[in-house]
Parts: structure tokens; sequence; C-alpha cells
């Protein structure tokens, strides 16, 4: 397993929209992808920016439903726990059914605090207000395949 943090600062929606191309070039399918953040940050901004990159134009947020399925070039499955955590049980029985190959998993308001299901790689993404409209964005990869 390894593990890399990349920080970035973004002024604008253009670097944020350059922090997302930088994260999908690392992208592989069958990944997670959870994002931590102050309401307002843009967690389900860059979730519809990836679902957008694999042919889903349609993305909408989950909040109230917990959890969305969108067929494109790539299954994707995005959940959002604003409202509520994710119990285990709840993921085995909500979530893994929905994730066929090849897929990426979203899921806005999450900690990792036990593995949730075997997968090439995690992303962790934590978004901070920087004052204006700046942004702080930290993504961690970690690659459970070395």
């Amino acid at each position: 397993m390894s593990r890399e943090t990349k920080r970035y600062e973004c002024a604008n929606i253009n670097d944020t929209d350059e922090c997302v191309i930088r994260l999908l070039n690392r992208i592989n399918a069958n990944s997670v992808v959870l994002l931590n953040g102050d309401v307002g940050t843009g967690k389900t901004y860059i979730c519809s920016q990836i679902a957008s990159h694999f042919g889903i134009k349609d993305f909408v947020s989950s909040s109230f439903q917990r959890v969305n399925q969108y067929t494109g070039n790539v299954n994707i499955i995005h959940c959002d726990f604003y409202r509520s955590q994710c119990e285990y049980e709840f993921f085995l029985q909500e979530i893994d059914p929905l994730l066929h190959d090849p897929w990426i998993l979203l899921i806005e308001w999450f900690n990792l605090n036990y593995e949730i299901i075997e997968c090439d790689q995690i992303f962790e993404i934590t978004l901070k207000h920087g004052g204006g409209s700046n942004r702080l964005i930290e993504i961690t990869e970690i690659n459970l395949l070395l």
C-alpha cells in the first residue's frame, strides 16, 4: 500500500476544474473517492465533474436519496451521507449490489473508519474554505495494489 497527498489552492472554478483533471488522470476503474469538507466547498461539484468525464450528463446531488446510480462509460455510484452515517450493513445491502464493473464509487461525508470494499485505489479528498471564493483541496491517493 502506498499513500501520496497533494494540496491545491483554488481561487476559482477553473482552478478547481484543473484539480479535477489531475485527479481524473490518476483514477482507475473500481476505485473509491471519499469527499469531506464544509458545506459549500465543492464536494458535489467535483463529483459531477467526475461523472461528466465518464459520460454522465444528468448528475444531481444525492442529499435526499443518499444513493444514486448512473450508467455511462463507467458505472458511477454517488452517495451523500450529510444527513446520516453509512453503517456497514447499509453499505452491504444498498451500495455493494450496485457496483457492476467497471465502477467508481463517490461518497460525500464519509470517514474511512472501516474497510468498505475491495478496490484498487481510494482517493480521500478534503475541501476547506480558503477565504472568499478560494478553496483548499487536499487529495490523498491510497494505492492498495502495492
